[in-house]
């Protein structure tokens, strides 16, 4: 899931909703496969220069998200980074994010999903808002799933 910060934000909750027929991997159980965790080799942004975009560290996997030029204001890139919720739940039907303080940037976020049936599913928009401020929200689009045997 890769949500866009335009500029800093509080509250925000990211929630994005499972396909019937599928499930939330735990790896808080002991039976899950833990090498699934392994961490991607992409670095986060810490020491990020604002003023000077070029001297920044960009990921590589969703880099080409990166531009305030969506926006129709500054044509300068956003850093891209993992995204580090302050809370997550996982439900049966979605995984719900909250983060506390976000600063401008390209963020992914990432968790397992197990196919239990075969079949043809309906994947529902992911959604991102600022809880106290309804005006800032963002949906992604949805789209159908195929499982086959």
């Amino acid at each position: 899931l890769v949500v866009t910060i335009p500029s800093y934000y509080q509250h925000i909750a990211v929630e994005d909703f499972i396909p019937a027929g599928f499930e939330i991997v735990n790896f808080n159980l002991a039976t899950e496969d833990q090498s699934l965790l392994q961490e991607e080799s992409y670095d986060d942004f810490i020491n990020y220069d604002y003023e000077n975009p070029s001297s920044g560290t960009y990921g590589s996997s969703v880099e080409e998200f990166g531009s305030y030029s969506d926006y129709g204001s500054k044509s300068k890139k956003l850093p891209v980074g993992k995204l580090h919720p302050t809370h997550v739940e996982s439900h049966d039907d979605r995984v719900f994010a909250y983060v506390e303080r976000i600063s401008p940037g390209v963020y992914e976020y990432e968790y397992f999903m197990r196919a239990l049936v075969p079949g043809v599913f309906q994947q529902l928009p992911a959604k991102a808002e600022a809880l106290y401020f309804p005006e800032v929200f963002g949906r992604t689009s949805g789209e159908m799933i195929t499982v086959t045997p």
